[in-house]
């Protein structure tokens, strides 16, 4: 082998590597970049299908609870009367008191006043009537009037609960409201 075939070889060589590099650099990596842009694309695309089928899935779920909480709502509703209605919350309360076999000592009403305003009725809001009950019976009977005021046709809250020992069995004092649609 000559000097001359040995350069000639040698430029060969090193032109083929730079040709090479030069296609590696504008050709290959180029392509290699795209391909794993296009991964990770895919991967968010799959990330998104994913949870776009887990929603789907839990659509028939949030719907059952949504009609859950209107029938919640509405029976809350229908147990709100639209004014004070006076003459039906004694009635109430006087088959609360019947029920549960206790003994009325005193009941005494308060004022009428707004609780909530109305945010699907800009002229509707939620009042309350304050009442203070006074009855006496043994605790199984105070406890089943509690039980008949929170299954009374009306919504009604118990505020507050102080009992005292008397003669006959136990005094309990309820400070509560009633509610109604103003």
């Amino acid at each position: 082998m000559s000097a001359g075939n040995g350069q000639r070889i040698l430029l060969v060589v090193l032109a083929t590597a730079i040709i090479v590099a030069v296609l590696l650099v504008t050709v290959v990596y180029p392509k290699s970049q795209q391909v794993r842009i296009a991964r990770l694309r895919a991967q968010r695309l799959q990330a998104e299908v994913t949870q776009t089928v887990t929603l789907v899935q839990a659509k028939s779920e949030v719907e059952q609870r949504n009609r859950a909480a209107r029938r919640a709502v509405q029976s809350v509703i229908a147990r709100v009367p639209v004014g004070p209605q006076i003459p039906g919350l004694i009635a109430q309360l006087d088959e609360a008191i019947l029920l549960s076999g206790v003994q009325l000592v005193q009941i005494s009403f308060g004022n009428a006043e707004q609780v909530v305003d109305g945010a699907a009725q800009p002229a509707a809001a939620i009042g309350s009537i304050g009442l203070a009950i006074q009855v006496r019976g043994s605790f199984p009977q105070l406890r089943r009037f509690v039980a008949a005021i929170e299954l009374a046709p009306r919504a009604m809250a118990i505020d507050r609960l102080a009992f005292t020992a008397s003669e006959g069995g136990v005094l309990a004092d309820y400070a509560m409201r009633a509610f109604y649609l103003r």
